[in-house]
């Protein structure tokens, strides 16, 4: 945690309990450094999407899979974990798109395939693309 806001909330009586940096977030896996992606469509304004949780990520793999599956042809399956990230990257792009549409609050909310989206400003001075669940 920033040593200022540290300050600040011990200024103010809080005491921090615990911390989860954007970077154990990453290394952990819990989400996913899309930063240096090429994602067509994904800056908004000055800030881009620099993170997608986890949860978004494999949604992306999976329907980038059942693309390729269905290009191949019906003997071809494609497994997720096949998906490279360039197959990828327009996925996770549409996604974003779709939570483009409604803006509340400072919150993008959509949904994708039935699925809720959220676009969400982060500390790297850019948007996480996530579930609610995620949040």
């Amino acid at each position: 945690m920033d040593e200022l806001l540290s300050q600040q909330m011990a200024d103010a009586g809080f005491e921090v309990i615990s911390t989860y940096t954007d970077a154990q977030a990453v290394e952990d896996g819990v989400l996913v450094d899309v930063t240096l992606m090429t994602l067509p469509w994904t800056t908004f304004g000055a800030r881009r999407i620099t993170r997608v949780t986890r949860a978004v990520w494999s949604m992306a793999e999976r329907e980038a899979a059942r693309r390729l599956s269905r290009e191949r042809g019906a003997l071809f399956t494609v497994e997720s974990d096949e998906v490279s990230d360039s197959v990828i990257a327009p996925v996770v792009s549409e996604m974003a798109q779709v939570a483009l549409r409604t803006f509340d609050r400072g919150w993008y909310l959509g949904e994708w395939n039935g699925e809720p989206l959220w676009l969400l400003p982060n500390e790297m001075g850019g948007y996480t693309l996530m579930t609610p669940e995620d949040y």
